[in-house]
């Protein structure tokens, strides 16, 4: 989808060009320029808002990436050895995700539905416009003048009009003005008017809520209307009263560049007398572009002027020694932290095994990532003298302290021992499809209402070992999946709401066979959780639940 920033700025653009064209040269006598301007910054308000400037006026603006862990429920493996089902100790538990209220109105979906609408009704409009004109030519007999075909109605129900190499012309205006007439309308065509408006009329499909391509439009009609008028063979004065006297009414087709314009007709007659500029008078045009270069450069240049000191500070930093920086540590500082590559690995203080999916998250913030399946991470843009707090289900949280760029973390997490009745382990599979891993360090900063630590987590009624025991008893492994041979992981993503109660469950991670269905069924069927808090009261949460169906022999 096309970003609203972009679409602002073009607007904008728009806004000021004609701004420009309004105050300095709508009543200019070059009116071949005045098209060429009103056209060519249409075109250009696409182009002007991805214009970079070169780094000598500008630094490029980087927005720095930020991480976010995917919130899981650590992954379930029910196998089925001989019918009996079996629930797996979880490998690992994620960081929790505050959940947006469920009946929050979604503005941007609504905005956007609205702006649907208005392009399929602006749409139908210039379709049923566009059928209408050419169903007017088809099966009319016509003449060829200079390679148009003029049609001659034998009626005044219309007024004369031209539509690219297509000229009409009524019973009483072939009659009484045809020279006149057919010069006039032959300017349009020679020009290729109706090809201008055309391309107005297309860009009020994309742009219906824009009143400012209206203006566009009357303008470029008025600038036909006087190239068409300049060719007139007639005096000045001869031309001026056959206009007054015209009379008949014009069509009102959205594409066809009519004779006669009501609103037009005091303008077309003091364009008329007005004395042509003189080559002085081009200089105004010379003044358009370097009042649009400097808006460019004035909005392309707003972070600029943060960019550089931003730079210089975090020069200053990396340059401080280690040393000092120690000394310094527990004072408040006015200079902003450098920020470094974090790479390490996580592993188990009891067996040494590296643990796969493990939460390394930058105290503090919104940002961190899991290790992948190997057992290692990398964090880019971490703060310098910023904590790393790591942990995995079954051990303790270990923090760690960034005190230098670069710094290896070799993180040993200790073993919390539990005993859980009734599980069996049977086996784990790496959780590289279960948890998103940050494939370049920090990611996009997202609202601040997420939660990535809280004080107290939601809870199955009876605690994990509960739960366990709950899936042991209750999942059936699907009889089509199990003559099969069907295995796999089902994850189903579920909210644990402010009062407990589970609410939109649904499959993330398809397998088919029925394993799906049974994996969402047994979710729809627990009872109440006793909701996670955060400062003190209850908050919603999103699980993710990996579900491993394995068949042993």
């Amino acid at each position: 989808m096309i970003p609203l920033p972009y679409l602002f700025q073009v607007n904008m653009y728009w806004l000021l060009c004609y701004a420009c064209y309004w105050l300095l040269l709508r009543r200019q006598t070059h009116f071949g320029l005045n098209r060429a301007y009103l056209l060519g910054v249409l075109m250009l308000g696409f182009i002007l808002p991805v214009v970079q400037l070169p780094e000598v006026w500008m630094e490029s603006f980087v927005t720095k990436e930020r991480s976010v862990t995917r919130p899981v429920i650590d992954n379930f493996v029910i196998a089925e050895t001989q019918n009996i089902h079996t629930a797996v100790e979880p490998q690992n538990f994620a960081a929790l995700q505050q959940r947006q209220p469920i009946f929050a109105i979604d503005w941007t979906a609504c905005l956007g539905t609205l702006y649907i609408i208005g392009l399929l009704f602006m749409s139908v409009r210039l379709g049923w416009s566009l059928r209408r004109l050419l169903a007017f030519f088809r099966g009319k007999e016509y003449l060829q003048v200079d390679g148009c075909q003029v049609f001659i109605l034998d009626s005044n129900v219309v007024g004369s009009f031209s539509f690219f190499n297509k000229i009409v012309i009524n019973q009483k205006d072939y009659e009484e003005n045809f020279d006149t007439i057919l010069r006039h309308e032959l300017v349009h065509v020679q020009q290729r008017h109706s090809l201008d408006l055309l391309f107005l009329e297309a860009l009020t499909v994309f742009f219906w809520y824009n009143p400012v391509l209206l203006f566009y439009k009357k303008s470029l009609q008025e600038v036909h209307e006087y190239q068409a008028d300049r060719s007139s063979v007639l005096s000045r004065e001869q031309y001026a009263t056959f206009l007054v006297s015209y009379a008949l009414q014009s069509p009102t087709d959205l594409l066809s560049n009519s004779f006669h314009v009501s609103s037009l007709l005091k303008k077309r007659i003091f364009m008329l007398y007005k004395k042509r500029n003189s080559k002085w008078s081009l200089v105004k045009y010379l003044t358009i572009a370097p009042l649009v270069g400097l808006v460019l450069i004035l909005t392309a240049g707003r972070e600029h002027t943060s960019t550089p000191k931003t730079e210089s500070l975090m020069e200053q930093v990396s340059l401080i020694p280690e040393k000092r920086m120690d000394e310094n540590r527990n004072q408040k500082s006015l200079v902003k932290p450098a920020n470094t590559t974090i790479k390490g690995t996580v592993r188990s203080s009891k067996t040494q095994a590296l643990l796969p999916g493990a939460n390394v998250i930058v105290a503090g913030t919104n940002a961190g990532t899991t290790t992948d399946e190997n057992g290692t991470f990398e964090l880019k843009n971490v703060p310098l003298m910023s904590k790393l707090a790591i942990s995995y289900i079954g051990y303790e949280i270990k923090t760690i302290e960034i005190t230098k760029p670069n710094q290896d973390v070799n993180a040993e997490l200790l073993w919390q021992q539990r005993a859980l009745e009734d599980v069996v382990v049977v086996g784990y599979s790496p959780l590289h499809d279960d948890v998103s891993q940050a494939k370049n360090g920090l990611r996009q900063e997202i609202p601040d209402s997420v939660f990535f630590v809280v004080e107290q987590l939601p809870e199955f009624p009876g605690g994990k070992q509960a739960m366990y025991q709950y899936l042991g008893r209750n999942i059936h492994y699907p009889t089509e999946a199990l003559r099969k041979g069907i295995q796999g992981k089902v994850i189903i993503q579920f909210i644990v709401s402010e009062n407990g109660m589970i609410r939109e469950p649904q499959v993330t991670k398809r397998v088919g066979y029925g394993l799906d269905e049974e994996a969402l069924r047994v979710v729809l069927n627990m009872n109440s959780w006793n909701p996670g808090k955060q400062n003190g009261r209850p908050v919603p949460m999103e699980y993710s639940l990996p579900i491993e169906f394995q068949i042993e022999k």
